[in-house]
């Protein structure tokens, strides 16, 4: 009679089981989409499994954490899951919708550097874009010079190495590929310039993007480039001053004293960058310079040019002397004030 009753009981158990078994396998593999449209979801950086289970839940995207917890222990307990911006617009079974935050990277972050951004600009912008911290973005670049050591051993940062393009990347991306990125695309286009160099081109690539950054502040014009440029060789020439103003802005800058204005105290501060005070090239770049103001240091026209002036509506007045020069000044700066 007891074995009766126990074979019974473990029918009961087995067909209780089998049911289980049968309703978790239609469950996880039933299609569901609770929401209308489409949905992004964003998965934070850190969260949890648990964390992700209940905001996939709470956004539809989901019918049950649990069913979702269970399948990601069974099958996928050692695999990441990746943060980002995730877009979901039509059914899926768990093993879908566990496949794809464990194998995508969301959508990606369109992030610019522009022509002229200094480390101080991208770091900013970043910031904002709650990409990273500007202070880990800083101290990173200043401290990782090695990653462009093998073209310019003399660079003392990445500044002028991060090139100016329009870049796409998961907000999740870590800090040392996202700047690999920058300095990698340097590389592929700089190379191509560099290598038709003039044979009488006598300048390092750390001195070429220096002298680059120069001039991609001092103009956006691109007709004026490379008789900037030509400007900045004379005066290397003769072994005068660049009297260059972004370069002494960029000192303070340097040294965290910026203030957002020009005076007296920042035209004489103290800096080798400074090229009121220092002759040369400052010691690294200023800004991060675009293509055409590389080629324009390297291409520079031949012109006796010394000095130039604004003219206030985006060009210059070029002088071959200072008594030009000086005239010019008084004509399109003192006068109009």
């Amino acid at each position: 009679m007891i074995k009766k009753i126990l074979k019974i009981f473990f029918v009961f158990v087995l067909i209780f089981l089998l049911g289980i078994a049968f309703y978790l396998k239609t469950e996880l593999n039933t299609l569901y989409k609770g929401y209308t449209g489409e949905k992004i979801v964003e998965i934070r950086k850190g969260m949890s499994v648990k964390s992700t289970a209940r905001l996939l839940e709470s956004e539809k995207i989901i019918k049950n954490k649990n069913l979702f917890l269970l399948y990601y222990k069974l099958f996928f307990n050692n695999k990441k899951i990746n943060a980002g911006e995730f877009i979901f617009n039509k059914p899926m079974n768990y093993k879908e919708v566990i496949n794809k935050i464990i194998s995508e990277y969301g959508l990606l972050l369109e992030f610019t550097i522009k022509e002229g951004d200094s480390i101080f600009d991208i770091g900013e912008k970043l910031e904002i874009r709650d990409i990273c911290n500007k202070d880990e973005f800083l101290k990173f670049v200043k401290t990782h010079n090695y990653l462009i050591s093998d073209l310019s051993p003399q660079a003392k940062s990445l500044e002028g190495f991060l090139f100016p393009d329009t870049y796409k990347f998961s907000k999740s991306i870590k800090l040392d590929k996202l700047i690999r990125m920058f300095t990698n695309n340097f590389r592929k286009k700089f190379y191509p310039v560099w290598r038709k160099r003039p044979k009488d081109y006598l300048f390092t690539i750390n001195q070429t993007i220096i002298l680059s950054s120069l001039i991609e502040k001092e103009t956006s014009n691109p007709k004026e480039r490379a008789i900037i440029s030509s400007v900045f060789h004379n005066r290397l020439k003769k072994g005068m001053l660049l009297q260059c103003d972004p370069t002494f802005i960029y000192a303070v800058k340097l040294d965290n004293k910026w203030r957002g204005k020009i005076g007296y105290k920042e035209l004489k501060y103290d800096s080798p960058y400074n090229t009121y005070l220092y002759k040369g090239l400052p010691p690294g770049p200023i800004c991060n310079p675009g293509i055409d103001s590389i080629k324009a240091a390297i291409y520079y026209k031949r012109t006796k040019y010394l000095f130039f002036v604004s003219k206030n509506d985006g060009t210059h007045y070029f002088s071959s002397t200072l008594k030009e020069h000086n005239r010019a000044v008084f004509n399109y700066q003192i006068r109009n004030r």
